[in-house]
């Protein structure tokens, strides 16, 4: 599904954010003596099945995510009351909307201003004006070439994915949006249930 988003922006791919981030994904798994033969064959038949299965559901994330994401950042309420730094505005707008999409796996809802700093989180709204411009890459990335953005990347509250785009009124960039899901136990737990194995997560 990636390949026909060619407007978008992806800064990593499965294995490349694997590799980028120190994030290693070890599946046990239990053999007899018998079966050691087979085990080269069936490791790398394993491996493969693996990386096929996390980049499909980074693609199922990353689409999810974009999509609600653009979807804030084309809404004319929230377009202008964004401009006019309108917090407490925002917060009754979109709470009853992050509301419903956290229980889709969307734990971060966060808007920023063009110089990268957060201007409402909607999953922490008492935290805000810190600057994010040296570890978010994606947010930096978006204000600065003022085009949608995807990637899995480390904030305040951790590891996850990320999707941020830009938000114009008037014809005039006045910040991001970002829709985001955190890369952790939950996301573990779905994995060992549709793997059906034992899966864990280490950051080195």
């Amino acid at each position: 599904m990636v390949r026909t988003l060619k407007a978008k922006i992806f800064i990593a791919s499965t294995s490349a954010f694997l590799i980028m981030l120190g994030i290693v994904v070890v599946v046990l798994f239990q053999f007899s003596s018998r079966q050691s033969e087979m085990l080269g064959d069936l490791e790398r038949s394993t491996n493969d099945n693996i990386n096929r299965f996390l980049e499909e559901e980074m693609n199922k994330i990353f689409t999810s995510s974009l999509m609600g994401a653009k979807t804030i950042a084309a809404n004319p309420e929230i377009q202008e009351l964004f401009s006019q730094r309108d917090r407490e505005g925002l917060l009754r707008v979109c709470l009853p909307i992050y509301e419903e999409v956290k229980d889709q796996g969307i734990s971060q809802f966060q808007f920023h201003t063009p110089d990268n700093r957060s201007f409402l989180r909607l999953h922490m709204p008492e935290k805000y004006g810190d600057d994010l411009s040296s570890f978010r890459k994606t947010v930096v990335m978006a204000n600065s070439t003022k085009r949608e953005v995807v990637g899995f990347e480390e904030g305040r509250a951790g590891f996850g994915f990320r999707a941020v785009v830009p938000v114009s009124y008037q014809g005039r960039h006045v910040g991001t949006v970002e829709y985001g899901g955190d890369f952790g136990e939950d996301f573990v737990q779905e994995l060992k249930q549709k793997l059906g194995m034992e899966a864990y997560i280490y950051k080195v």
